[in-house]
């Protein structure tokens, strides 16, 4: 028991990040056991199966992984790392998301507590993790990957010929600023054309058509299919702007920075960016390769764009650094597992679950384009390329140069879930406390 202790805090030193999230698991309003459960319907199945595959060293994400990657880490004496891609304290509008909230930030420093590290997915996550949850984070952005040729300088066309606007997303659907870009566009005075990359909602799509033949006539809506991620930054580089529209409406998503925001300045586009918390600091970046505007304000975004061309070179520079960033930030994992285990090579695994438990990873994302699927999915293909002997455990459909421990779970009927009632649990629980706190 001694020589796991002492690997892991050796991990924590070498990292150079101490992650300290507040010891409040004693003190938390539920207990941790239900509290993990409720949040995760795979908690268990994960757990298990990282303990039956050997490693020396775990790194894990999204909803449904966090607490087991922590857990299993604990129980085995093995040193972990911990992502935070969204903000889970804050993925969900109050009042009716006020328990699973609450849930996410006790999963979260449950979760952190003697991390090796702890990586999350914008500056902003990051701040809010060590402000509000004392918990060390890095800033570890989703790109794509960058080409192996610098994109062309293409000549804009500052005529009267449609001005070409691109966005995507996995779920072309509502809150995501559309409908303020389809209205901006409409306010200018030239013909575009805004093109959707991704699978529409139902229905969702004669509604911004509908939007567009009142306010914007001379837009033409284009909807494009999904392309693999190796091909993302050449599609974008067809265009003239990329759009970053996150309209900031819920908490989590106002700390995010869009993977759209970070992709078109690899691509050598301007972009057209929400001034959000989680947005502004590569806006600030990026200087006169981004045009902002404040969530909802189509007026803003409507007026005169900067020259394209002058917003180009800085969009390159803007990626570059980027890049730059990600690769020193994805290097620590691989200096913490070596240093934990005296050098060389070793083992690893790679533990990813979303909250829907849906989504393979097919050599980097579900279904052509996902968030920490791909990031897990470069990781996982330069440990292995380096030599390291690596396990991932991820969806049963991806495909991946590791081995791969499939996760499932048991399909439960409608109604006897144990999820809803651990749930309902928690909830009361939290009622209960809150009672006590107001009415002593």
């Amino acid at each position: 028991m001694t020589e796991p202790k002492r690997r892991r805090l050796g991990c924590a030193r070498a990292s150079g990040i101490r992650p300290r999230a507040r010891s409040r698991v004693s003190s938390s309003p539920v207990p941790q056991t239900v509290a993990t459960a409720a949040f995760a319907r795979v908690h268990r199945e994960l757990v298990d199966a990282i303990l039956e595959e050997p490693a020396d060293f775990i790194y894990g994400g999204t909803t449904g992984a966090l607490a087991a990657t922590a857990e299993a880490a604990r129980r085995s004496g093995m040193p972990f790392a911990i992502d935070f891609e969204d903000f889970h304290a804050g993925e969900h509008a109050a009042p009716d998301g006020d328990l699973s909230n609450a849930l996410g930030a006790q999963v979260m420093q449950w979760s952190a507590e003697g991390a090796a590290f702890v990586t999350a997915g914008s500056e902003a996550i990051a701040a809010a993790c060590r402000d509000e949850l004392g918990i060390a984070a890095i800033a570890i952005h989703n790109v794509f990957p960058l080409p192996a040729r610098a994109p062309v300088r293409r000549a804009i066309d500052r005529g009267r010929s449609p001005f070409s606007v691109c966005w995507f997303s996995q779920t072309i659907g509502p809150d995501r600023g559309l409908d303020d870009v389809v209205r901006a566009l409409g306010a200018t005075d030239r013909p575009a054309s805004l093109n959707l990359r991704g699978c529409p909602a139902a229905g969702y799509m004669e509604r911004l058509a509908a939007l567009a033949r009142t306010a914007a006539p001379r837009v033409a809506l284009r909807v494009l299919s999904p392309v693999a991620p190796s091909l993302m930054v050449a599609e974008c580089a067809a265009f003239d702007v990329g759009v970053a529209a996150e309209p900031g409406h819920v908490r989590n998503n106002a700390l995010a920075l869009s993977n759209k925001a970070t992709t078109y300045p690899l691509a050598g586009l301007p972009v057209l960016i929400t001034d959000t918390a989680g947005q502004r600091p590569l806006a600030d970046d990026l200087g006169a390769g981004a045009l902002r505007f404040s969530p909802g304000d189509h007026e803003a975004l409507a007026a005169p764009a900067r020259p394209v061309d002058d917003g180009c070179g800085a969009a390159r520079a803007g990626g570059r650094r980027e890049l730059a960033r990600r690769a020193d930030a994805l290097a620590l994992g691989s200096r913490a597992r070596t240093r934990s285990t005296g050098g060389g090579r070793g083992k690893g695994a790679v533990v990813n679950a979303h909250c829907d438990h849906r989504g393979p990873m097919p050599a980097g994302a579900p279904r052509l384009y996902g968030g920490i699927e791909r990031v897990v999915a470069m990781l996982v293909a330069g440990l292995v390329r380096r030599g390291h002997d690596v396990t991932l455990i991820a969806h049963p459909d991806s495909r991946t140069p590791a081995p791969l421990v499939p996760y499932g779970f048991r399909r439960i009927a409608a109604g006897t879930s144990r999820t809803r009632e651990l749930t309902q649990i928690a909830g009361a629980l939290l009622a209960l406390r809150s009672r006590g706190r107001h009415h002593p």
